[in-house]
């Protein structure tokens, strides 16, 4: 990793959201700069005003492809889907209502594009943030294609996990991806389990790594020229030994000849003595020749020796590699068993949700179970109240008809006494009346009343129990 690397992760990275819904709470924290790309043509223009004021962040009216031509962005009437390619079967099964809702006519823009418009002074971290309806897998390889997969430290991603779009990729195909790219899943939000939302984080050991491999390569190189080099000298030598040697054997050849030939010869011994300077000449210079082999074959054992150090460091460097796979291999174990926490942890979550909305539908009944015994009170209690006035009532008329009763006894006792026959008629007369009704109460309305209510409660909870019976 470079030092302007590691500046840059101190440093608040530049946020680039493709595709989000609401990108307006992720511009609440601290941040660099800021590129929305929104496809939709009126949220577009409600982002732009909305961040008018805040030079940091930049609204880009156009959707991530890497197509370059103008396209069709379809949007369904599922709320924040839409997409360029077609719906698979699947996402048709998830969505058995889902229907087209509008068609635009949107500017395509490549990822590369997208980080030269983020990135302006050419340097910096980024935060990357993509929803774009089954464009994640083709962004990103032209991404990593252009180099520029190591400025980003964070990919937050949103698809689904069963590829819902054509030609498009599964959650578990991207995160295998990045994982192979020294990403690790750190958050997993499984809101709506068939399409979660995946947030990555570059892991700890990436840019060891990355140093140790490119000091590796380096001393290979540096190895390679050597051996190249050392190679070169050792012909060198090779080609001047056997130079020196052949002219070393044509001079002793020579002066042989001269030396047979000037046995008879006084004559010639001038010039057998010039020979043989000449050949002590050759022989200095063979001596010269020698010398400066013995320098090469000296500089070739020291590039040995600087050979040797270099392998040694080459081991070392393989050790390093190995040791920090290793721990990377531990962090992707241990990621992995996270996910396969939260993942217990969230249907745990679930059963507690059923269960209370179970709670609630019996809490409910019980409820109304109450509403309706406190119904039959208040009934019980005003046809208590009825009878009692009743009952007041018929006690003040015979408290009132006592007198008057008393007063026909007498008179009809003194009438028995004074004509007994009239007497006798009166009392059959009296006997053939006919009895007096009661009132009509209100009884049987109020029963009737209360046993509409209880057909109606043993109906509604019927209904408020049969999700249960279900469960």
């Amino acid at each position: 990793m470079s030092n302007a690397q590691k500046s840059d992760q101190k440093e608040p990275a530049t946020l680039i959201l493709i595709g989000m819904t609401d990108p307006k709470p992720w511009l609440k924290g601290a941040f660099k700069n800021a590129l929305v790309v929104e496809p939709d043509p009126a949220r577009a223009k409600d982002l732009i005003a909305s961040f008018e004021d805040d030079k940091r962040v930049e609204v880009i009216e156009a959707m991530l492809s890497e197509g370059g031509e103008d396209a069709t962005l379809v949007v369904y009437n599922e709320p924040g889907l839409r997409g360029l390619r077609s719906p698979t079967s699947h996402l048709r099964k998830l969505f058995p209502g889902l229907r087209e809702r509008a068609r635009h006519t949107v500017r395509r823009l490549g990822i590369v594009e997208v980080i030269q418009k983020a990135l302006h002074s050419g340097e910096g971290a980024l935060d990357l943030w993509l929803d774009t309806g089954g464009e994640e897998a083709e962004s990103l390889a032209a991404l990593e294609a252009a180099g520029s997969l190591d400025r980003v430290i964070s990919v937050t991603l949103r698809c689904g996990i069963a590829p819902l779009f054509e030609d498009s990729a599964d959650t578990a195909a991207l995160t295998g991806w990045l994982q192979d790219r020294g990403f690790v899943l750190d958050h997993r939000d499984d809101s709506d389990p068939d399409w979660p939302q995946l947030h990555f984080n570059r892991a700890p050991l990436f840019w060891e790594l990355r140093e140790s491999q490119t000091a590796y390569q380096a001393l290979e190189a540096r190895l390679a020229a050597r051996e190249a080099e050392l190679a070169a000298a050792q012909e060198s030598l090779k080609s001047e030994k056997a130079t020196l040697q052949k002219q070393l054997t044509e001079q002793i050849n020579r002066v042989e000849q001269l030396e047979t030939e000037c046995k008879d010869l006084e004559l010639l011994r001038p010039q057998v003595e010039r020979l043989r300077t000449d050949l002590d000449k050759q022989r200095q210079h063979s001596t010269d020749l020698q010398n400066k082999l013995t320098e090469r074959t000296e500089r070739v054992r020291a590039l040995n020796a600087e050979k040797q150090q270099v392998d040694s460091e080459k081991t070392k460097l393989a050790s390093q590699i190995t040791s920090l796979q290793a721990e990377r291999d531990d962090a992707l174990a241990k990621a992995e068993d996270l996910s396969k926490t939260l993942a217990t942890k969230t249907s745990l979550v679930e059963e507690l949700k059923t269960r209370e909305e179970i709670a609630r539908g019996d809490l409910a009944l019980a409820l109304r179970m109450q509403s309706i015994a406190q119904s039959d009170l208040r009934d019980l209690q005003a046809r208590y109240h009825e009878a009692d006035s009743d009952r007041r009532r018929q006690a003040e008329l015979l408290q009132a008809l006592t007198p008057r009763l008393q007063q026909a006894a007498a008179q009809l006792q003194m009438l028995t006494q004074s004509d007994p026959s009239a007497a006798a008629q009166l009392v059959d007369a009296g006997t053939e009346a006919p009895p007096v009704q009661p009132a009509p109460r209100k009884h049987a309305k109020t029963a009737r009343k209360r046993k509409t209510n209880k057909s109606e409660t043993a109906s509604t909870s019927s209904r408020t129990r049969k999700p249960r019976s279900d469960t």
